[in-house]
């Protein structure tokens, strides 16, 4: 159960049960970073890379490789690179 984020899940049932929490980033997406200028709406996304500059915002799909068969869809001007990363286990 080291897995598990157990402020973010405590947070969560005092949320559930009426109780104040107080600690907005708790509740942010999984891997969402918890500085505001680095967070971006998908409607602001879309605006930024259909803009003709070379200030457009990357964004990098990482999926396991049993799940590249899976892929079914892509954004526009996507390029697909795969790529096996090694990492030891602990």
């Amino acid at each position: 159960m080291a897995n598990l984020d157990w402020p973010r899940v405590n947070a969560r049932l005092r949320a559930a049960v009426g109780q104040e929490v107080g600690v907005a980033d708790l509740f942010l997406p999984a891997g969402a970073p918890s500085e505001a200028a680095a967070r971006i709406a998908g409607e602001e996304l879309r605006e930024a890379m259909a803009a003709d500059n070379t200030a457009n915002p990357y964004l990098l799909d990482v999926c396991l490789p049993v799940d590249v068969p899976k892929r079914i869809d892509m954004l526009l001007g996507a390029v697909f690179r795969p790529k096996v990363v090694r990492r030891p286990l602990h």
